[in-house]
């Protein structure tokens, strides 16, 4: 054999060797990038000619997306950049903060990019008029007869939905029209439990899973119902005990409730049947 043709094989080999060692490398190197995510964004909307906030305390907020190493730790200050898809001039990003303005109304949502080197996190937000009041979709809600606990079904004893909606003032022709604001996320409290006729209860959704706010559908509507957990039914014969579950609504921008915001629900709850008429 020639020493040409005993060099190919050993170039190969080291070659593959070098290969190994850098991803050997990537792996344990606590500073390499080798994932990235968004937990979730500050909001899922941005107001039209305003800054993106934090849906909570309404404090600007520019995008924070996570990158893990090998190990799946966070690696700190990552110096990730980001630019924008197609939105045709309605959304601005600033490439090194992450802070995001809309800058006119668009339809459908604005598509943005997180990267980091070769990886690339694709998002988009929701750019909507400016919310600027709450209102109850029915304040009165009917009464809820408690029926016999099964702590494990998630659906039993539940209250009837505490619906609001968050509107925009607009004008056309000079007369009011509430426009509905869609992706406006819509904050619930419990402020009083029913405690006589309630061992325990919690916000839930439709599905009957642990939640406490929601985001307004293309509607404006946002819901969330009681699950109540009831203690024992009173004896046979004895007369029924009825409470009230208060539940408060709230939507804010910028950190300031919206018009009508906080929005209470008292939603009656009995426990054992009510007597005859």
């Amino acid at each position: 054999m020639s020493r040409r043709a005993r060099a190919i094989p050993l170039l190969i080999l080291a070659a593959a060797a070098a290969a190994a060692a850098a991803c050997s490398e990537t792996g344990t190197d606590p500073e390499a990038v080798v994932s990235i995510s968004f937990d979730s964004l500050p909001a899922p909307s941005v107001v039209e000619g305003d800054t993106l906030r934090d849906d909570s305390t309404g404090a600007v907020a520019p995008l924070a997306p996570f990158a893990f190493n090998g190990k799946g730790d966070t690696i700190e200050n990552a110096p990730f950049r980001f630019f924008v898809r197609d939105t045709g001039g309605a959304l601005e990003i600033d490439s090194v903060s992450g802070i995001v303005v809309a800058r006119k109304p668009r339809a459908t949502a604005a598509n943005f990019v997180a990267s980091f080197g070769n990886l690339q996190l694709p998002q988009s937000l929701l750019i909507v008029p400016r919310p600027d009041s709450l209102a109850a979709s029915d304040s009165a809600l009917s009464t809820l007869q408690l029926v016999t606990e099964v702590p494990t079904d998630l659906l039993r004893n539940l209250t009837p939905p505490c619906s609001v909606r968050v509107l925009h003032d607009s004008t056309d022709a000079g007369t009011r029209v509430a426009v509905p604001v869609r992706a406006w996320v819509v904050f619930y409290q419990i402020d009083s439990a029913a405690t006589s006729v309630a061992d325990s209860v919690r916000l839930v959704n439709d599905a009957g899973a642990r939640q406490a706010k929601d985001t307004t559908n293309e509607s404006g509507y946002a819901a969330l119902r009681v699950r109540v957990f009831a203690k024992p039914a009173p004896a046979s014969g004895t007369t029924a005990i009825t409470d009230s579950v208060i539940v408060r609504a709230y939507a804010r921008y910028r950190g300031t409730n919206l018009r009508g915001s906080p929005h209470r629900f008292a939603i009656p709850v009995r426990l054992g049947q009510a007597p005859s008429p």
